[in-house]
C-alpha cells in the first residue's frame, strides 16, 4: 500500500454529492417543499432577523425533500431558492445576508 493513500474511497464525487449536498430544486419542487402551512409559517416568523427565518424554511424543505439537516452557507444555497422564499414570504423586505448562529441552527 502507497504511504500517500492510505484512505479508501468508496463513493464517486457524484455519489457523495447526491448522499450530502444541499438538494437543487426545479421549480415545481421548489412550489412543492416551499409551501408552508399556517403552523410553518408562524414558526419561521418566530425567528428574531429574516436571515433566520429564511434559513428556517430552507432547512424545512431541504428535511422535508431528504430528511437530513445541513450546516447551510448561504454561498451553498441556491439563489433561486432565496428568492422563491423572499417573494412568497417576504415580499418588498430588503435581506442582508446574515451569519446563523449556532443558537438559531439548532433552535
Amino acid at each position: 500500500m502507497n504511504a500517500a493513500n492510505k484512505n479508501i474511497t468508496l463513493l464517486f464525487e457524484s455519489e457523495r454529492s447526491a448522499l450530502y449536498a444541499v438538494p437543487e430544486f426545479t421549480a415545481e419542487q421548489r412550489a412543492q417543499y416551499f409551501t408552508l402551512t399556517e403552523k410553518e409559517l408562524e414558526l419561521a416568523l418566530n425567528r428574531k432577523s429574516l436571515s433566520a427565518q429564511i434559513h428556517f424554511v430552507l432547512q424545512l424543505a431541504y428535511f422535508k425533500a431528504t430528511k437530513a439537516f445541513y450546516r447551510i452557507q448561504w454561498v451553498d444555497t441556491d439563489p433561486e431558492d432565496c428568492q422563491f422564499i423572499l417573494g412568497q414570504y417576504f415580499p418588498n423586505q430588503s435581506w442582508d445576508r446574515c451569519e446563523i448562529s449556532k443558537y438559531e441552527f439548532y433552535a
